[in-house]
């Protein structure tokens, strides 16, 4: 069966989907579309291959997707989580699969998708939310701990990545980053969805190193939504850290983060408008590569750490999974476009594509990574590691 994807946004992440698609041995067509065409043009040039066709598309024009995705497997929607609904209705609309790699913020927007999960079922058809590395790998391990216990206690799950550079440079969608930084991020507890605090349960965590102790913080993210919904095994707490980025904690405390418009002279604006104007976008082929090779750019760490308690034979059993993140030299030199940080978003998310596009994803419905068959889940962890990302397991026993 050969492969007929549609990515929509040419982005750091969509870009890293793509050229592993074209490294494929079966892909018959890959569409890739952008409101930005002359930043798809230049991609698909870079990636010379005939099955590979460059698009203008505004995503928010449902009729527009509609008539880019007909005849395709799978829609992979590499924008920011603001476009999923109209993407899905593009998707089963036309017959299509669909695939996002994140649904927040605003995280709300879960719920209206997973209110869509009986029309997919009826139409036969996969949405997959959440595909990425955090969320997406992370699901996955957090599930594979489970799938190994009798009862889950909690999921803990901790990401740090660091690019180690003389100059401020994005990684990430800033809109993405800034969004999550000021939004109050959710726990599970005892049954229950609470918000806390921004930077809320400060803690130091021991990474494996290269990474080392980071201060760690909550953050808002998908994985506190879905687990809870999807793990099942009387789970009573899920909770997400994430490496405290000073320069933003500090931006939230003195209200440049905040969204009331202010009056400047004669203007009156949006703090946070302002810092995500100021605030650098992601590099892209035409210059990651030069600040590497001029030193601005010495390397980067990343790891995840996701933890699952829970119960096995009368025992307090603890999984641990270590996420070690390749560094941006060594990605670099393979493709130039991909930073640490979208290159492990956008592996995660390609091997369901592949999965997902040649049928080997039984599950119908609207679904998050950690709900699909076991044998599709382990096949996934087998394929990380053909990708360099490598996975390490530890397991004990916990004193009560």
């Amino acid at each position: 069966m050969e492969l007929k994807v549609v990515v929509v946004g040419a982005g750091a992440v969509g870009q890293v989907v793509g050229t592993h698609l074209v490294r494929t041995g079966d892909l018959d067509s890959l569409r890739i579309a952008d409101l930005d065409l002359g930043r798809v043009k230049r991609y698909a040039k870079w990636l010379s291959n005939d099955k590979v066709s460059a698009h203008k598309l505004d995503a928010s024009k449902e009729s527009a997707v509609t008539k880019l995705v007909r005849g395709m497997d799978v829609l992979v929607n590499a924008l920011e989580p603001t476009f999923n609904l109209p993407l899905m209705r593009a998707a089963i609309r036309t017959g299509t699969n669909y695939q996002d790699l994140a649904f927040g913020p605003p995280y709300e927007t879960l719920t209206k998708q997973l209110k869509q999960d009986s029309k997919w079922k009826k139409a036969e058809l996969t949405a997959l939310t959440a595909t990425g590395n955090s969320p997406g790998i992370t699901n996955i391990l957090a599930s594979k701990g489970a799938d190994e216990l009798e009862t889950v206690q909690g999921i803990e799950i901790r990401v740090f990545s660091k690019l180690n550079s003389s100059e401020l440079i994005s990684t990430w969608s800033p809109a993405t980053m800034i969004q999550d930084m000021r939004e109050e991020p959710v726990v599970y507890e005892d049954g229950q969805f609470k918000r806390v605090p921004p930077f809320s349960g400060e803690e130091v965590y021991a990474f494996p190193e290269p990474v080392g102790s980071q201060t760690m913080s909550y953050h808002a993210h998908e994985e506190p939504h879905t687990l809870p919904r999807f793990i099942g095994k009387g789970i009573k707490y899920v909770r997400f850290k994430y490496g405290v980025n000073p320069l933003m904690k500090d931006f939230l405390r003195i209200g440049l983060l905040g969204k009331k418009p202010i009056r400047v002279g004669d203007v009156k604006v949006a703090p946070v408008d302002v810092v995500m104007a100021c605030y650098p976008k992601p590099l892209g082929i035409e210059a990651l590569p030069g600040k590497i090779e001029s030193g601005v750019v010495k390397g980067s760490v990343g790891c995840d750490v996701i933890e699952v308690l829970g119960k096995k034979e009368g025992k307090d059993v603890r999984h641990r999974y270590f996420v070690r993140w390749p560094n941006i030299i060594d990605i670099n030199k393979d493709m130039p476009h991909a930073t640490h940080t979208s290159y492990m978003a956008g592996t995660g998310a390609v091997i369901l594509t592949e999965a997902l596009a040649r049928g080997k994803i039984p599950t119908k419905g609207v679904v998050a990574p950690e709900s699909l068959e076991r044998e599709v889940r382990e096949s996934f962890l087998a394929e990380l590691s053909q990708k360099h990302i490598a996975v390490e397991e530890a397991t004990d026993t916990v004193r009560a």
